[in-house]
Parts: C-alpha cells; structure tokens; sequence
C-alpha cells in the first residue's frame, strides 16, 4: 500500500461542468462516499486508480486547453498535488 499523494481540488472551480460528469454515482447510484472509497473497495478498478484519476482529469483540462478555455494545470505535478485546495487533507488515504 502506498499513501495518495495530496490533491488540491476545488469544486467552486468546476461549477460550469454538470456534477454528473464526475460522479456518476448520482446516475447508476453505485456508491455514495468519495470517488477514492469507492474506487479502491472496488477490486476491479482498485489497481488501476491513479491512472484512472490522472487521465480523467488531466485529459479533460488539456480538452479545453486545446478548446482555448481557461483550463486547470496538466503539465507539472505540483499543480495539482500541493497542500492548497479542498481534498488536500486526503493524504491519509491509502492506494493497493
């Protein structure tokens, strides 16, 4: 097991993308905890996480980077993972 490591997320950030985008727990009501307890109790996406995590997000910043909107960071790690921001008290959790 390895420690996630902290992410700076911001939901007043991305209140112009309908929440169903990320959570669709509100449509097919898989789950109703955090995108990281689900995912991780879910054996099969378990290993695959931090793949899963970086390309949704990463990719749909660089989407609109490329549509020339304002876009989140893609590029540089500390962007992202810093103490900033409202998950950044998530470092507890733990990946498999």
């Amino acid at each position: 097991q390895h420690q996630f490591l902290r992410v700076a997320f911001e939901h007043l950030d991305h209140q112009n993308i309908h929440c169903t985008y990320c959570h669709h727990n509100y449509i097919d009501d898989t789950g109703h905890d955090s995108c990281y307890s689900c995912h991780k109790r879910d054996q099969s996406v378990a290993l695959e996480i931090e793949e899963m995590f970086h390309d949704f997000c990463r990719d749909c910043h660089v989407e609109e980077a490329q549509k020339g909107l304002v876009s989140g960071p893609f590029r540089v790690c500390q962007e992202c993972h810093h103490d900033g921001g409202r998950l950044a008290t998530n470092s507890g959790l733990m990946k498999r």
